[in-house]
């Protein structure tokens, strides 16, 4: 688990990295750099979607949008562009090619995120239930800290751990086994 939300910039980084690792990065590209460098990520309450367009002079590029809310305080949903990323190439072949980019930008960052879903939630607090085996079973997030201190004491009857944890400084704040 991040001690600090990932910045836009970051995120944009390690994206690039996995698709880059996989294999899937193609020749070509002129330049990609994110957009909104410092905003920090805060929230998963987001869909990424991808756009490719002809260049206004020449070229074709490829525009990454998160869709949503990338902080629970924020008080609507945006659409923030993260990414642009450029090829001079301007052929039916080189549009196929940043379309397939787009959709790898896709779903990449949906696997980072849904992989790593305490990495993007900064709000809050988290209710995390174990079994008899002291395997994670159950898992709440609430934004309310008394609706999940009160999941906190209902499974802590019935389970030998239970903690809950502030979700902005990632402490342990309460921990059924400390207690028996």
């Amino acid at each position: 688990m991040r001690e600090k939300p990932y910045t836009v910039k970051e995120f944009f980084e390690k994206v690039k990295e996995k698709i880059c690792n996989e294999g899937n990065w193609p020749d070509g590209i002129d330049y990609a750099l994110p957009e909104n460098k410092e905003l920090e990520i805060r929230s998963s309450e987001f869909s990424v979607v991808s756009q490719v367009a002809y260049g206004g002079s020449e070229g074709i590029y490829l525009d990454i949008y998160l869709d949503g809310s990338i902080d629970e305080k924020q008080e609507k949903y945006s659409r923030m562009r993260i990414a642009v990323i450029k090829t001079l190439n301007e052929s039916r072949e080189a549009m196929r090619i940043m379309a397939k980019l787009g959709a790898d930008w896709v779903v990449d960052v949906t696997a980072i995120v849904n992989e790593n879903m305490e990495d993007f939630t900064w709000d809050g607090f988290k209710v995390q239930v174990y079994n008899s085996e002291g395997r994670k079973c159950l898992g709440y997030y609430c934004m309310d800290k008394e609706q999940a201190r009160k999941f906190y004491e209902k499974y802590s009857v019935t389970y030998k751990r239970v903690t809950l944890c502030d979700m902005e400084s990632r402490k342990v704040i309460c921990d059924s086994a400390a207690k028996k």
